[in-house]
């Protein structure tokens, strides 16, 4: 971890609001006794933070305004960064037949309330002060590749997982999963054209409103290839839609491949569903091809899904996500709720 911070620190200008004076004087609080001491907060305040890291320490202790002032210097990316490079240094990382199993997933983070916060949302019954963190977590190796944090008003957990798969700062050979809340053609379009594997449970096939209503299914376990061909113009064979072979997009919803000069997409994929109680199924939508994974394989390899939702518990309460070192409503102020900038600890 050490060299991981000394070789970022290297490049400090790239991640410090004025690259040309900050950090160049020489200051008790270097960028690295800086960091460090971020990573290290846990849940007491601020002073007692201090007191407790620069005690055990050979360096002078700092005031809390001097500690203010040169965390306001660094910009949130510095522990991105730090994460992907302390992540791409371990050479032992397992894997499931080659890949690596990562599970998407959001969270809510309650945030200490002011009134004149520019991050408070007024629900129908209560005021929300709080931040959604979406996070990619590696199921096998119990690390976080890839965070995203949006506001409650602006909540897509979809969209955030696009953006992941976009920027792609996590292994090649991965297969992401994904529970029922990411059901959405938009995103396994996204990934069809990304060239990512995919594992995301569905609603079952006797519930309205998924992307599988419209399908004539047998109640039963099964494992299909089916294509879909999503449009946004209603000609007479839209309409008609024999087999249910058109999914028509209308102007409300986001699909990112239809446009005036493309009409129409045809979106392939595999649907399992295998039976985990005596009348109850697991559906799931996935690109895997059936000569790597068998349908029975899908119980076993979903399962690791769950990995992520013990791996939340932890970060709020073991490594202490939930405890805030600062009140300003600047988003650089709080980007000091570590771990979100800073995911790589193992669980």
């Amino acid at each position: 971890m050490d060299d991981v911070i000394d070789s970022t620190i290297e490049s400090i200008g790239c991640f410090c609001v004025d690259p040309v004076s900050n950090f160049t004087r020489s200051r008790i609080l270097t960028p690295k006794t800086l960091i460090k001491f971020i990573l290290g907060l846990q849940a007491r305040s601020l002073p007692g933070e201090i007191s407790d890291y620069f005690t055990s320490s050979d360096i002078d202790i700092p005031s809390v305004s001097a500690v203010s002032q040169r965390r306001d210097l660094l910009y949130p990316e510095i522990f991105k960064s730090i994460n992907r490079r302390f992540l791409s240094s371990i050479d032992n990382l397992s894997t499931l037949n080659g890949y690596y199993i990562l599970a998407q997933d959001g969270s809510d983070i309650n945030l200490p309330f002011l009134q004149d916060d520019t991050q408070i949302s007024y629900g129908q019954d209560s005021i929300v002060c709080q931040y959604h963190l979406n996070t990619l977590y590696d199921c096998i190796n119990h690390v976080f590749w890839g965070s995203r944090i949006d506001l409650p008003t602006k909540k897509s957990e979809v969209n955030a997982l696009i953006d992941l798969i976009n920027h792609r700062n996590y292994p090649e050979n991965s297969i992401i999963t994904a529970d029922r809340g990411y059901e959405s053609y938009n995103l396994i379009a996204h990934c069809i054209e990304n060239n990512q594997k995919f594992i995301f449970r569905v609603k079952d096939i006797d519930t309205k409103n998924g992307i599988l209503t419209s399908l004539s299914l047998p109640d039963e376990k099964f494992d299909i290839t089916v294509t879909r061909t999503l449009t946004n113009v209603q000609t007479n064979e839209v309409k008609k839609n024999e087999n249910n072979q058109f999914v028509f997009v209308p102007s409300t919803s986001v699909f990112d491949y239809l446009d005036s000069c493309n009409r129409f997409y045809d979106l392939s994929f595999r649907i399992v569903r295998f039976k985990i109680a005596d009348d109850k199924y697991e559906t799931l939508v996935t690109n895997l091809d059936e000569n790597e994974f068998k349908l029975d394989d899908f119980k076993s390899l979903y399962y690791l899904r769950w990995n992520e939702e013990t791996a939340f518990y932890y970060l709020k309460h073991a490594v202490g996500m939930l405890y805030f070192h600062c009140k300003k409503s600047s988003i650089y102020s709080r980007k000091y709720m570590h771990p979100f900038y800073f995911t790589t600890m193992q669980i």
